[in-house]
């Protein structure tokens, strides 16, 4: 139980995290007796809490103030591990505890995150550490600890991997590999080119960074990382870097490859990145741009890359866990666009995310339903990729579903739980569900004969697709109207191995009674 405003004896504000049984609760008032706590006003003991994997956990007090012989530290802040079966009570002291030589003006605290690592171990990170010894502020310091043992800890050089000059920041980042190691990073690094370091989650890395060693950016400005991290499960990583520039030219973005126990290092090359070559062909965020597959590969959505002088055309990259990607984005290692605007594995109707959808057993979809078929603006595609080897070329009839109007927008991809799949469209309002193979590529034409299929205007079929746990879906369209209703709502099941098709009505549905019964809507509150 957190407390961090609880009341000491004479300390408003103390802080305090009691231990309670599962089994039997906890009884009685808050006390050093029973809980750990703060001893002066404003410690704020147990302002956040991070249970490891071992099932321990690691208590931060960002305001903690400590006394170093005659000196009050104001908000030196401190970190205290606890044991889950036999966890230690009492104040919070630097004898206890991992605490540093900074002082904090009364209204401020140290900036501080714990990483929990794979095995039990975690990271604390400071990115606003001064290391005083030299009088260089905002170095940052990075600190391994192990997950099973408290000890008393002093942050620094000696025990913890540090800036290197004032400003740098380092530990800006750090994020926990799926093999128990980490990297660490720091945008601000020499002029803001930006740094990556892999390191051991086995035991401390400690003393002052530098290039050596470490992933950085080739120019002032590159801000390596700016775009994220995203760790691959076997402890491979990928590091998205939108600004980085090439030949001259301004953020045409890069995406890095780190191997698995190893990491990488140098500068970003074609050589080592996945690399564009025009302003903005990899520059969203890695959380949106990178879809990882069930079978550990990955994609790389492009969707602002630019073929040729086709705009925004986009791209979709397949990249494999263990080697990665690289060099420039092309046909031959992308499914792309090929005319401007296409934006290749993009879709507004797959919120908050990227247009590419992994499947259940390993392979991908892309979304593109902004794609032109020709002349046929926005006609949308859903393009099936293998994962295992994956899937390049210039989308098209051949290798997508794809719409037959404008405007059809074929594009938005429910991965069931079989490794199948159903794609939406807004086929120009009227709305459609497809269902189609995961075991290969659907070549064909959004239609009636294919589709469970709206009949009016506005009728959205597929306002919300759920996918059931044995491999069929349901398809709720409350804007359907039957013959002389509006917005009646219909609810349809769909089978998950062949899929439903045709147009709704009371013979394949749950439909409603009277005008704006809306059935199945439930986004009212």
């Amino acid at each position: 139980v957190q407390t961090p405003t609880w009341d000491g004896p004479a300390a408003v504000d103390a802080g305090a995290v009691t231990h309670c049984s599962g089994s039997v609760g906890c009884v009685g008032a808050v006390s050093a007796a029973n809980s750990l706590v703060g001893t002066r006003a404003e410690d704020y003991v147990g302002d956040a809490l991070v249970v490891l994997a071992n099932g321990s956990y690691v208590v931060r007090s960002s305001r903690w103030d400590r006394l170093a012989g005659p000196d009050l530290l104001v908000n030196a802040g401190a970190i205290t591990w606890r044991s889950a079966s036999n966890p230690e009570v009492g104040p919070v002291s630097a004898a206890n505890s991992l605490t540093t030589d900074n002082a904090f003006a009364t209204t401020t605290a140290m900036p501080t995150t714990i990483t929990p690592l794979a095995q039990g171990h975690y990271v604390v990170a400071m990115a606003g550490w001064d290391n005083r010894a030299n009088a260089r502020a905002d170095v940052g310091a990075v600190t391994w600890r192990p997950g099973n043992a408290s000890a008393a800890v002093v942050v620094g050089p000696a025990v913890s991997l540090v800036g290197e000059v004032a400003q740098d920041q380092l530990g800006q980042t750090v994020t926990a590999l799926g093999d128990g190691n980490y990297v660490v990073g720091t945008q601000n690094f020499d002029q803001f080119r930006g740094l990556m370091r892999w390191v051991s989650g086995s035991g401390p890395t400690t003393g002052v960074i530098a290039a050596a060693g470490s992933l950085v950016g080739s120019a002032p400005n590159d801000i390596l990382g700016n775009g994220g991290i995203v760790g691959l499960p076997n402890g491979a990583y990928l590091v998205h870097s939108g600004a980085w520039d090439r030949n001259g030219v301004d953020s045409v973005g890069a995406l890095t490859y780190g191997a698995a126990g190893i990491g990488v290092s140098g500068i970003i090359t074609p050589a080592n990145s996945l690399v564009g070559v025009r302003i903005g062909d990899i520059n969203l965020d890695a959380s949106r741009q990178i879809t990882v597959l069930a079978n550990g590969n990955y994609v790389v959505a492009a969707e602002g890359w630019d073929n040729g002088t086709a705009m925004n055309a986009g791209a979709a990259v397949w990249g494999h866990r263990d080697i990665g990607v690289t060099g420039e984005i092309s046909a031959a290692n992308a499914l792309v666009g090929s005319t401007a605007f296409d934006q290749v594995g993009s879709t507004s109707l797959v919120s908050g995310r990227s247009g590419v959808v992994a499947l259940t057993n390993g392979h991908y979809v892309v979304n593109s339903n902004g794609w032109d078929n020709g002349a046929i603006a926005n006609a949308g595609a859903a393009s099936w990729g293998n994962g295992d080897t994956g899937t390049v070329g210039v989308i098209g009839p051949a290798n997508s579903l794809i719409g037959a109007a404008a405007g059809a927008g074929v594009g938005g991809t429910l991965p069931l739980t079989n490794g199948h799949y159903v794609v939406l469209s807004t086929n120009s309002r009227l709305g459609a569900v497809t269902w189609c193979d995961g075991s290969g590529p659907t070549s064909a034409l959004l239609s009636p004969a294919n589709s469970l299929v709206g009949t009016r205007f506005n009728d959205n079929v597929g306002s919300r697709m759920t996918a059931l746990a044995n491999g069929h879906y349901v398809v709720t369209s409350w804007d359907w109207n039957d013959a002389t209703r509006t917005r009646v709502g219909a609810i349809t099941w769909g089978s998950g191995t062949g899929g439903t098709v045709g147009t709704i009505s009371a013979a394949n549905s749950l439909i409603g009674g009277r005008t704006d019964d809306r059935v199945g809507r439930t986004d009212l509150a």
